[in-house]
């Protein structure tokens, strides 16, 4: 795992892994089986590398997990309903969704960074062909 999380990856390999992701907890959700903190868990292993294409460091993205625990906790905390609870855990969603978005759209560093080469075109899922 600690090896999915070092490196880079560029837009074409974030976009098709976000959508693969995305609808493996579709079907989940259809299935009814949704392991606790699976989705988080993903989008992390999926997050780091995109941030570390843009130079910046893999441990941003504990702002957005940290942050949604600190408020969750505000939130219980201050004994408020659990109708506006879920609207107010429904917009953090909403913006955590929106960096997700960013963060898929801002293109990479050209050269090379700390965390290495520029990742090669295309989703990188696949081995590239050989030309003869």
């Amino acid at each position: 795992m600690w090896a999915m999380l070092q490196g880079r990856s560029n837009r074409a390999t974030y976009w098709t892994l976000f959508a693969v992701l995305a609808g493996l907890f579709l079907l989940a959700r259809v299935l009814g089986v949704t392991p606790p903190g699976l989705g988080e868990l993903a989008l992390v292993m999926l997050a780091v590398p995109r941030l570390h294409d843009l130079g910046l460091t893999g441990w941003l993205v504990a702002m957005p997990i940290a942050g949604e625990i600190v408020f969750v906790g505000l939130l219980i905390r201050a004994n408020v309903p659990v109708e506006a609870m879920l609207e107010a855990i429904g917009l953090l969603v909403v913006a955590i969704l929106a960096m997700l978005v960013v963060l898929g759209s801002v293109p990479g560093n050209r050269a090379a960074n700390r965390f290495g080469e520029p990742p090669a075109p295309g989703s990188g899922l696949l081995p590239k062909r050989q030309r003869r």
